[in-house]
């Protein structure tokens, strides 16, 4: 990666979390999720926004490991070598 394009990436970051900063302490309304019939442990806000960013970037570093493209064999590597 270019300098400029690190650069750019760590401003990113950095703005992302400071909005994660601000938004967990102006929201400390208690809060739980609910899928179908489950229910989870009422948290703040805030806390659940860090944890929801902090699997994503888990999730999002994980995923170029699963979708990368798969290398060819060249033919010549493919043949049997006979002793």
């Amino acid at each position: 990666m270019g300098l400029l394009t690190r650069f750019f990436a760590a401003w990113l970051l950095a703005g992302t979390f400071s909005a994660v900063a601000i938004l967990a302490a102006q929201n400390v309304t208690a809060v739980s999720l609910r899928f179908l019939v489950f229910s989870s442990v009422q948290m703040p806000v805030g806390i659940l926004l860090s944890f929801a960013l902090g699997g994503g970037f888990i999730v999002g570093s994980l995923l170029p490991v699963f979708f990368r493209p798969r290398r060819r064999r060249s033919p010549a590597l493919e043949e049997e070598v006979d002793f």
